[in-house]
């Protein structure tokens, strides 16, 4: 008995379950700071996952009809869809600057990145060649423009048309201090 009349056996138990919890709680790994995610690493997510979210809303529960991705406009309804979960000002169809004598539409403008992405889907007839040229028209369209610091070529190939997605995109990336190019080809094939 200890001096209050109370057990011994009482005070070891106390001790070996206090140590016990302290050694539980010391071996607890402290909790990690949230990683916040640049608007870089955000897009090429979105691009590397583009093709798998296609496929997956072809499955629809008991065969409801969904979005399937078969030309250059689904492509933009279901991007700018994605867009939307991390990006708040969205411009689509903004107008470019005059180039050779006209003006087009950018599909969509990320106005605070200054970044604009260009939208392509592959289809008969839009081969390596005729990719090639219509992104280095939108290269230079896009390059005159005030709020384009950084054009993204997104080109949606699920049926692995362009035969040499890399070279293309070592062709046409372009690096600059004011100006930079991503050209992104998904799937990977």
């Amino acid at each position: 008995m200890d001096m209050e009349g109370h057990p011994k056996y009482s005070f070891d138990i106390q001790h070996s379950i206090l140590t016990g919890a302290l050694r539980a709680c010391q071996s607890i790994e402290p909790k990690k700071k949230r990683v916040s995610l640049t608007k870089e690493v955000i897009l090429d997510n979105v691009f590397d996952r583009f093709h798998s979210i296609a496929i997956q809303l072809r499955s629809r529960h008991g065969g409801r009809k969904t979005l399937d991705v078969q030309d250059e406009y689904d492509v933009q309804d279901l991007l700018h869809a994605i867009l939307k979960l991390n990006f708040n000002d969205i411009r689509k169809e903004e107008w470019t600057p005059s180039y050779a004598g006209g003006s087009s539409r950018m599909d969509f403008l990320l106005k605070g990145e200054q970044i604009v992405i260009e939208v392509k889907k592959t289809r008969v007839g839009l081969d390596d060649k005729e990719l090639g040229k219509q992104l280095i028209e939108d290269k230079a369209k896009y390059k005159a423009h005030p709020d384009c610091k950084k054009l993204i070529c997104f080109t949606y190939d699920p049926e692995g048309r362009i035969m040499n997605p890399t070279g293309l995109q070592n062709d046409l990336n372009q690096d600059g201090q004011d100006f930079k190019v991503v050209i992104v080809i998904k799937p990977d094939h």
